[in-house]
């Protein structure tokens, strides 16, 4: 929407589609009464669940991609400047302000405190008018923002008076972290062949042995986990995403378990606090394939028998603890990609609690789910709701109730005082999480909503990284930013707490954690250029050794033409005597080439042709070998020239040496 308005020549914008295209049905499968799609009545061939794509669900209800839409779309602009006065932009064509009434909101913490209206009469079609903030910037040590409001002043064709036509909301000033308050009493550790077994007062934990994460949680006697806490990198595909499931199936990423963990330096401070290291290794318990996620079968993982090695991509985690009298365990972590390097869809922790924890209070963007290309429109404060109401009724469960920039979630009975837990962010950072009553596989495993399983538990994820949502249900994927990779450290700090803890980021020393990554073998090839790409699908693809990724010329926003080219480093000199090939794996046949040239340079600045000709026109490796080997090659450029069906596409799912 900023590059629309950023020219008078762009058009754009059209929603497609406004409301999905589902059907109730009984189903005679499930016996349940679904919002049906494709395949569901035995028809072929059918798309699945492709046209249920849109910002209104199919009963009606909007998803919350329609709150995102209705904020980029809105009318009226507000942004604070640097000298801290505010600037209402008038985008009407043809009508004034005079129509609404401009209210703001002070929240502190997450919470209204104050209120007042604003000015804005006279603002013109087209126009602007700056306006001092009209609060005072409070000297407290607590976190203030400003929420603008633009309501109805009449009631407007189908909207009545009072409807919020537009919004924005501003940081004042951040909330500053809380330090954990020591009222007496100090934490015991004994380690045993279980883990190290930590108790407080009122608290008792449990870091396990084999793990090196918290298998246990007791507060006032009652235990609030139902399983082990886990290194989670598995989400339920988005219906944009579909082909993606599979590939985090491949590597194993539904069911991580540890294979190695230690736990080091324990240590009991004069203060009664207990601190303690742990380095832990995670990998997949088995590598599966994720059959029929939008097919006209039932979604099943089955079973490979290719053996877990440490070439799929799994996780060590390093970690800094320490466990408070009140039952704080704060938790600084970088969790470190090792194996394949592939496109991930989240990464943090899972915690699976008891189902009488069914309320969710929490200081994050909201009130409706959001994602990180996804979030303009949902602002921070504090909420609660249920967390039946963190599911959204997609036609096809994919995954859901994210929240952005957490600072802190509470899960808690609706029964005051009752032991809860709460995970909040160290030192004014923040995560993403969601609170729900299934786990991703269930998710993954429901056809429709009215199909998934009755529940009695609530399953809390919390992400350092989560994938943004992009639009490749037809369309794009995400941009690159918000695609996490496995090419990186992910830090994710939190204290773990009882649910009526003070609330608020905690405040802790800074622990210095090993992030290292491996440094790449001198054998692999890095991609240092690429001439078009699309976004999720770059150059770098082309070598990354997994044949489930794949390079694909520029196609969302303006589509390449040949010939298009990607070069290699080799990293250091060497010999080369050819190249193999490998086409996309994913089915699709758009950018398969045909015409190709290989070049090679010293330098990357004088180039000379090794080799061209065509490549065949299918999906298996091939070999193209040199007429003579190219000595003292240092960079290679492979160039496409044509396309098998003389598309303007181009792409690649690997291209390697042979010395």
């Amino acid at each position: 929407q900023k590059a629309i308005e950023s020219s008078d020549v762009i058009l754009g914008g059209a929603i497609w589609d406004w409301i999905d295209q589902a059907l109730w049905y009984d189903s005679p499968t499930s016996g349940k009464r679904i919002l049906a799609y494709g395949g569901d009545w035995g028809d072929h061939p059918n798309s699945g669940q492709f046209v249920c794509n849109g910002t209104i669900l199919a009963d009606r209800t909007p998803e919350p991609g329609y709150y995102e839409v209705a904020h980029v779309y809105q009318n009226i602009d507000v942004t604070l400047g640097a000298d801290r006065k505010l600037t209402i932009r008038n985008k009407h064509y043809f009508r004034d302000l005079g129509h609404v009434e401009a209210r703001w909101t002070l929240l502190q913490n997450g919470k209204p405190t104050d209120k007042g209206t604003l000015d804005v009469s006279g603002v013109m079609p087209q126009s602007t008018k700056t306006l001092p903030l009209p609060v005072r910037t409070p000297r407290s040590l607590d976190g203030f923002a400003l929420r603008i409001e633009f309501a109805l002043k009449a009631k407007e064709g189908f909207l009545p008076a009072g409807s919020i036509i537009a919004s924005e909301q501003f940081e004042l000033q951040p909330q500053a972290p809380v330090p954990v308050i020591n009222k007496g009493g100090k934490v015991v550790a004994k380690q045993t062949a279980e883990g190290l077994l930590l108790k407080g007062p009122h608290f008792a934990a449990l870091i396990g042995a084999k793990s090196g994460l918290l298998e246990q949680y007791t507060v006032n006697g009652k235990a609030l986990l139902r399983r082990p806490m886990w290194v989670d990198a598995f989400r339920c595909p988005s219906s944009n995403e579909v082909g993606k499931g599979n590939d985090w199936a491949l590597q194993g990423l539904r069911n991580l378990i540890p294979v190695d963990a230690k736990i080091t330096d324990v240590k009991t401070a004069a203060d009664g606090t207990v601190t303690f290291t742990t380095a832990t290794t995670v990998r997949g318990a088995q590598l599966e394939t994720l059959k029929s996620f939008d097919g006209d079968a039932p979604t099943a993982f089955v079973p490979l028998n290719s053996l877990v090695t440490e070439r799929n991509t799994h996780f060590v985690v390093n970690a800094a603890w320490k466990a408070y009298p009140d039952g704080t365990l704060t938790l600084q972590s970088v969790l470190q990609p090792r194996g394949r390097n592939i496109e991930l869809g989240r990464l943090g922790y899972g915690l699976e609690l008891d189902g009488a924890l069914t309320q969710a209070t929490y200081d994050a963007r909201g009130p409706f789910e959001n994602y990180p290309d996804r979030k303009s429109g949902a602002f921070p404060a504090t909420y609660t709701a249920p967390v039946k109401d963190f599911v959204v009724n997609y036609a096809r469960p994919n995954d859901m109730g994210n929240r952005e920039e957490a600072k802190w979630v509470a899960l808690h009975q609706t029964k005051k005082n009752a032991p809860g837990l709460m995970v909040a962010a160290l030192n004014g950072e923040t995560f993403a999480f969601s609170a729900l009553p299934y786990t991703a596989t269930e998710l993954t495993l429901a056809k429709h909503w009215a199909e998934l399983p009755e529940s009695d538990k609530t399953v809390l994820t919390v992400l350092a990284t989560n994938r943004g949502l992009g639009g490749a249900s037809c369309g794009p994927g995400p941009l690159d930013r918000d695609i996490p990779r496995a090419n990186k450290p992910y830090f994710l700090n939190l204290a773990i707490r009882p649910a009526n803890a003070l609330k608020g980021s905690v405040r802790e020393a800074k622990a210095e954690l090993d992030a290292s990554m491996p440094e790449p073998s001198q054998n692999d090839l890095l991609a240092v250029e690429c001439t078009s790409q699309e976004p999720g699908c770059e150059g770098a693809l082309v070598c990354d050794d997994d044949p489930t990724t794949l390079w694909h010329s520029q196609y969302g926003v303006t589509l390449g033409k040949y010939p298009h080219s990607v070069t290699l480093d080799l990293r250091k000199n060497r010999t080369v005597k050819g190249i193999k090939c490998l086409a996309r794996q994913d089915g699709g046949i758009n950018g398969r080439i045909k015409g190709f040239r290989v070049e090679v340079s010293t330098d990357r600045k004088h180039w000379s042709i090794a080799t061209e000709g065509n490549l065949k026109n299918n999906a298996e490796w091939q070999t193209v070998t040199f007429a003579k080997p190219e000595h003292n090659v240092r960079y290679l450029r492979f160039v496409g020239l044509s396309e098998q069906r003389g598309q303007e596409f181009a792409s690649m799912a690997e291209i390697a040496i042979i010395e």
